[in-house]
């Protein structure tokens, strides 16, 4: 009976390691998940004007930026009096949208 026991060991033990196989498509997700987040955190996306461009620090913030969004920001600045215009326009986005020519300033004397 011994023999008969230790032969069924060996089955198991064999047909243990036999079957197991790596879930590669487990892998393939988790790595699409960390790009994914990593390009979200790194990158800001207009979708609408079809520019990408880097973000100043990392964080998930404005990470799409709509046409609305834009127009909000636009509308903020032209309600804003002299002095906070002044630092609306040091804002991150504002110069990246007028470096990209997504928005851009009237002179005073227009």
């Amino acid at each position: 009976m011994e023999t008969n026991t230790n032969q069924q060991n060996e089955k198991t033990a064999s047909y243990g390691q036999s079957t197991y196989r790596p879930n590669r498509a487990g892998q393939w997700i988790k790595g699409i998940l960390v790009i994914t987040v990593f390009f979200m955190l790194s990158f800001h996306c207009m979708p609408d004007h079809g520019h990408i461009f880097p973000k100043q620090q990392l964080s998930f913030t404005n990470t799409f930026i709509s046409h609305s969004e834009i127009d909000k920001l636009i509308e903020r600045h032209n309600q804003a009096s002299g002095f906070e215009r002044a630092l609306i326009r040091q804002e991150y986005l504002h110069r990246k949208f007028v470096e990209l020519g997504v928005i851009f300033e009237k002179g005073d004397d227009e």
